[in-house]
């Protein structure tokens, strides 16, 4: 009886008998043979039998039929093991009779290049009929012959191209071998735990039609198990009526089998990860040489499916996670110069903007110290310690401190120089090795290694340098130090703003003097020249005996009067410069001014041994004290004012404390004033803190305090 096989497609597995009817395939539901593809033919093709056999006739399809490779153009007559092909799907025509003596003569032994002769052993409970070496070099003449195992092979990748997940990848293995021997019975794929040394069943198949509830897993024989891992071979065998020692016959699962192949899931590396079962109970339909050739190509491809499918996994993750971290650290660093630009935008001074932009970038990198040098005063080519640190001051780095604050540094020298010259971030990775460092050696005595150099910028003008040091050694962080880049710029755009300030304050200064100097130059003189002529007139009149004697004196005295109040106007306008050695009697004379002009108790008291050493320290000390006093004249009707300076702690001090109507503690429009921000301005640009508060009592109380023990200590100067 003549029969066709079909080999791939949905069918794939099953058989149609032939028996003299017309078998027709095609797309529509009719069909003997439907193949659900849009490129497949309502009626693609048939196969009628006739006197001499059977032939094969295309329908008239749009993409046609082919037999054994070649297009069917007319009837074309039908021999033992030709393959007919329609798209994806392939089916085998057979003669019963000649298809039995193919299968009488597979039962042999059918091994890989190098494996064992052909035998028939018996282990345990089952005789082995095949078996084949998956773990020899090579490849099988027979497997590369045979169309069965490469439609299979074909099959099997369609299923497990499209996963990653080893369990999918699984499942779909054993899927795919249920399709290929629909005679099957049950099915399992059982995986091989190396560090235990167990089975365990991952993926078990049942027919849909098997009766009784939900399945219960049936043996597979633990000798057999272990055969297959040791000997990495697949087998062929039927189950035996006798016996071993029940050592040898304890089951994985349980029972036993008529007819089974087992194989190891062996991949490149041909380290078995597991074990392919597949069983049947059907006496006419037993398994084949023909069939495990087919079932060791599937093993061979779920291994290496499974190695894949492990080493893509862990791959992946590994992708996953980079990706991850690379976002976090991505979304890190925007926050950081987020907050480094509001930090900018917000701080009042620069020395505050460093401070707190420092304490955000740690918390972004973990170094375990930081500070600034900023250009000095007066000195293009050199930089000097800000007096910004991230530690106490009088700390546990007090000795390291105190050296920064010593040293000048210079482009070119050391790590700090080099990143002047560049004005580019520089790194070391060995601080202690830097001989040309001023504060390497330091440094390294308090265990540091690792340090970093970042320049901040104005345009491209280095106008600062914040080090970093770390204790702990550490390669060059090309992320980090393209950061920096960023907050460097934010922080340098602060000590732009600070000089526009400053410059802004001596801006209107320059009128005040200019005011002062024309109210001194002009009308001062005018009223002097007036005086003069008044009073020559008043003692003539007076000599007569005239009547308009005291009118014309009393005028002169309100000529005096006029002229003492515009010195003081343009004294006040434009005061002169306060040298070091005169801020103490510039802010003596401020208080006897206050005295007399406002009628206002005003004193004074300092430390003679204070010595401002820089005029134009001196000179904002003497201005700030001025507009505070200005200020409490002006909007808290004071009865008492004093003006202090001196040295608690060894930080020069100014204080200006009033007895008026003080301060709010909520922002008010006083603290928003000209005046405010003057003094804030100047403070700033000395490099002292400024606080305005209200005294416990009454009143408001100013005061401005250098940064440095000693007097002069600017922060930023350009």
């Amino acid at each position: 009886m003549a029969m066709l096989r079909i080999l791939s497609g949905d069918m794939s597995g099953q058989t149609v008998d032939l028996q003299g009817a017309t078998i027709v395939v095609g797309r529509h539901p009719t069909c003997d043979i439907r193949v659900p593809d849009d490129t497949v033919s309502r009626r693609h093709a048939q196969i009628v039998a006739d006197a001499d056999g059977y032939v094969v006739e295309d329908l008239g399809s749009r993409n046609g039929t082919f037999l054994n490779g070649r297009k069917v153009t007319g009837p074309e007559r039908l021999s033992h093991l030709d393959k007919i092909s329609i798209f994806n799907t392939a089916v085998e025509f057979r003669e019963d009779q000649i298809n039995g003596a193919s299968e009488n003569a597979a039962l042999q032994t059918i091994a890989f290049e190098g494996s064992v002769p052909p035998t028939v052993r018996g282990i345990g409970l089952f005789e082995t009929i095949a078996e084949i070496d998956l773990t020899a070099p090579g490849v099988p003449p027979s497997i590369r012959e045979s169309d069965v195992r490469l439609q299979a092979v074909l099959q099997i990748t369609r299923y497990l191209r499209s996963t990653l997940e080893p369990d999918e990848v699984l499942s779909r293995i054993v899927e795919c071998v249920t399709h290929i021997f629909p005679q099957y019975a049950r099915s399992y794929l059982l995986r091989h735990d190396t560090a235990s040394d167990q089975l365990t069943p991952v993926v078990i198949r049942y027919p849909e039609d098997e009766a009784g509830g939900p399945p219960t897993l049936r043996p597979v024989i633990r000798a057999l198990a272990r055969h297959v891992l040791a000997e990495g071979k697949a087998l062929l065998s039927v189950g035996a009526a006798d016996g071993d020692s029940a050592a040898e016959t304890e089951s994985v699962l349980s029972d036993d089998a008529r007819s089974f192949m087992c194989a190891p899931l062996v991949g490149p590396s041909l380290k078995a990860a597991g074990i392919l079962y597949i069983e049947t109970s059907d006496t006419r339909r037993s398994f084949t040489l023909d069939d495990l050739e087919v079932f060791a190509c599937v093993s061979i491809l779920a291994g290496q499916a499974i190695e894949q499918a492990i080493w893509f996994g862990a791959r992946y993750r590994e992708v996953v996670e980079t990706l991850e971290q690379q976002v976090r650290d991505r979304t890190e660093s925007v926050r950081l110069l987020q907050d480094v630009a509001v930090i900018a935008n917000e701080s009042e001074s620069v020395e505050q903007a460093f401070q707190i932009a420092l304490g955000r970038v740690l918390r972004f990198r973990s170094w375990d110290i930081a500070h600034v040098v900023v250009r000095a005063r007066g000195e293009q080519a050199a930089f000097i310690d800000a007096g910004i640190w991230s530690v106490e001051m009088g700390g546990r780095y007090r000795k390291l401190i105190s050296a920064a604050a010593r040293a000048v540094f210079r482009p070119g020298q050391g790590l700090i120089g080099r990143a002047v010259t560049t004005g580019k971030p520089e790194w070391a990775a060995d601080l202690g090795a830097d001989s040309t460092s001023l504060i390497g050696e330091p440094a390294a005595a308090y265990g540091m290694q690792a340090a970093a150099a970042c320049p901040v910028l104005i345009g491209a003008e280095v106008v600062a340098v914040i080090i970093f040091l770390s204790a702990e050694p550490s390669e060059r962080d090309e992320a980090f130090l393209e950061i920096m880049q960023h907050v460097g710029t934010q922080l340098g755009r602060v000590i732009e703003r600070d000089r526009l300030q400053r410059q802004l304050v001596d801006a209107v200064w320059d009128q005040h003097r200019r005011l002062g100097q024309e109210l001194h130059d002009t009308l001062g003189q005018a009223l002097t020249g007036i005086g003069m002529f008044a009073d020559s007139l008043a003692k003539r009149v007076a000599r007569h005996d005239e009547p308009e004697a005291a009118q014309l004196a009393e005028l002169v005295g309100m000529i005096q009067q006029a002229k003492s109040e515009v010195r003081q106007l343009s004294k006040g306008l434009y005061p002169v410069d306060v040298d070091a050695r005169g801020l103490l009697t510039a802010l003596d004379e401020l208080a006897l001014t206050t005295r007399e002009r406002a009628q206002i108790r005003c004193t004074f008291r300092g430390d003679r041994e204070i010595q401002i050493r820089d005029n134009e320290v001196a000179t904002h000390l003497f201005r700030i004290a001025q507009e505070a006093v200005h200020n409490a004249v002006k909007h808290g009707r004071p009865s008492r004012i004093s003006i202090a300076l001196t040295r608690p702690r060894g930080r020069v001090t100014l204080a200006i404390r009033d007895d008026g109507s003080g301060v709010s503690v909520e922002p008010a429009p006083r603290s928003n004033g000209l005046g405010m921000r003057i003094m804030q301005y100047r403070a700033n640009a000395i490099g002292a803190s400024l606080s305005v508060e209200a005294t416990k009592t009454a009143g408001t109380m100013v005061r401005c305090t250098l940064k440095r023990e000693e007097e002069d200590a600017p922060t930023e100067h350009g």
